[in-house]
């Protein structure tokens, strides 16, 4: 139980797998948060089964905290979200996010909800994402369109709610199960619950406005791009960024958010660009 929590910042959960070196990822996250947000938007803090090497990182600082887990891995443990975070506000965002510029000014709008849900993925064309080929759940089941790598909450009522249910919705089966028809899961996805407990609770137009152009990110799924891709985009679309860490897909300049999904992108190369640009930028407040 969090005794004190902070005004408000970002979080995510990393837990690594023989696969994918979830904390790597997180960390290249926080990198680019502390790069490109000003000062009071810049917080990021992380829960980890692995927080002595969370610590061993270069630049450690950049987690404002690191917050041992130990509890459900896999899809399940988003759900815990609530109860981990350190702030009152949070916007809990994937692992696998490149921060790309100063997106503050959609805090203010946030702030007016107790929990508000991305709506407006976009192609790495810069053009909002159409394609439903992995929402077919959501178009069966009229779901609202929630893209759960970024959901911002306060600590409130209405939130609490939320949460219990979600929780219920990750951990027993049997409360989706006769919810949902023509799904293919036996663990139901973060997506799917976040969407389903907004509908269960009557709340998906307290937290959502597709019409909005923000919170969004450039969402890397490949049959999502308008473009016949094979399941590893970057063989089709190469990835670029300068010294400056200004990013482009192909030729298209990335904005905001870049929600890469292959996780293998990060390079050692990319990891030491950040972690110069982050110390020549805080070095003198340290």
């Amino acid at each position: 139980m969090i005794e004190k929590r902070l005004p408000s910042g970002y979080f995510t959960i990393a837990l690594p797998t023989k696969q994918t070196d979830y904390l790597r990822l997180a960390y290249v996250t926080a990198l680019t948060i502390k790069l490109t947000q000003p000062i009071g938007f810049n917080s990021i803090s992380i829960a980890t089964n692995h927080v002595r090497n969370a610590q061993n990182l270069k630049l450690a600082w950049v987690f404002d905290n690191i917050i041992e887990y130990e509890g459900p891995k896999g899809m399940n443990c988003r759900s815990r979200a609530y109860e981990l975070t350190p702030y009152e506000e949070t916007v809990f965002i994937d692992g696998d996010f490149l921060f790309l510029n100063d997106i503050s000014h959609w805090w203010p709008h946030m702030q007016k909800h107790d929990l508000w849900c991305a709506t407006r993925p976009m192609t790495f064309r810069n053009t909002t994402m159409e394609d439903k080929y992995y929402r077919k759940v959501f178009v069966d089941n009229n779901l609202p369109d929630f893209y759960s790598g970024w959901l911002y909450f306060k600590q409130s009522r209405e939130t609490t709610k939320f949460f219990d249910v979600l929780r219920a919705l990750t951990d027993y089966p049997e409360t989706w199960k006769d919810q949902l028809i023509d799904y293919r899961f036996e663990s139901i996805p973060t997506d799917e619950a976040c969407a389903l407990a907004a509908k269960m609770l009557d709340m998906v137009e307290d937290m959502s406005d597709p019409k909005l152009p923000f919170p969004r990110f450039t969402h890397m799924k490949p049959k999502s791009q308008g473009l016949q891709l094979s399941d590893d985009w970057t063989e089709q679309i190469p990835f670029y960024y300068d010294k400056e860490f200004n990013v482009k897909l192909g030729p298209f300049t990335q904005q905001d958010i870049l929600h890469y999904t292959k996780k293998d992108l990060i390079s050692d190369a990319l990891i030491n660009l950040l972690e110069d640009k982050v110390w020549n930028k805080y070095k003198d407040i340290l």
